[in-house]
């Protein structure tokens, strides 16, 4: 670290022990260069090593209060994580290569298409309207993606592309919100599938349980977020 106004770096350091199958966390700070024989005087007179101890103190506190909501909670980033197994499921799909600012115009445009034709065969749909996702690219600003309606039974029907996904175990999170603000209940999965050492499995979906032309508060949409997971060995 760098301090305005103070010449040379500072270090601070976690130092994780394993103790009887738990683990004991301390910080420490470490100054890069000497404090000047003056400001030593200083620094105890304003009380600044009293200060930074409550500082490390209370931030420990927060680090542990998190590291065991999601340990015996799943709870990360305030979404509960669930880990369930997901039936057999169909879908009604029109994929493409779509640059991430256009997710949001290019399922528009091809929902109301796909309504039209699973109307037309009369096969029943099961559940809400979804974004499939094979390949998300941030770096390259791409996504590989559908816009999909999940239906009772495989159909082929002429302009769109029907797709299986077999009964697999999945692990979800309840969103709530804008769809634009999505990406920390994705963060949070993520991190879920990290530390139990989930290899994940494409597609990801978002289904869109809330329709926004009824509910017209944002921060009321509700949107399933489902990984497909499989573990090591």
């Amino acid at each position: 670290m760098e301090f305005k106004g103070w010449d040379g770096l500072s270090y601070s350091e976690f130092n994780l022990v394993e103790e009887s199958g738990k683990t004991n966390v301390s910080w420490d700070f470490e100054s890069g260069t000497d404090m000047p024989f003056l400001f030593r005087g200083f620094a105890v007179l304003s009380g600044m090593k009293k200060g930074m101890r409550r500082s490390y103190k209370e931030g420990l506190k927060n680090l542990k209060e998190l590291a065991e909501k999601r340990a015996n909670e799943g709870i990360y980033n305030g979404y509960k994580i669930r880990e369930i197994v997901l039936g057999e499921r169909n879908f009604v799909m029109k994929r493409q290569e779509v640059r991430l600012k256009n997710i949001q115009q290019y399922y528009s445009a091809q929902l109301g298409s796909l309504f039209a034709l699973v109307q037309q065969t009369g096969i029943e749909m099961e559940g809400k309207p979804c974004g499939l996702y094979f390949r998300f690219d941030r770096k390259q600003g791409i996504t590989d993606m559908a816009a999909a309606i999940p239906v009772k039974a495989p159909v082929n029907i002429e302009g769109a592309t029907s797709y299986y996904i077999s009964a697999r175990k999945a692990v979800q999170v309840d969103y709530y919100g804008d769809y634009k603000g999505a990406g920390v209940a994705h963060d949070a999965i993520e991190r879920y599938l990290k530390d139990k050492d989930y290899l994940q499995d494409v597609p990801v979906i978002e289904e869109y349980i809330t329709d926004p032309g009824e509910e017209k508060d944002p921060n009321k949409w509700k949107t399933v977020i489902t990984y497909y997971f499989s573990e090591r060995g």
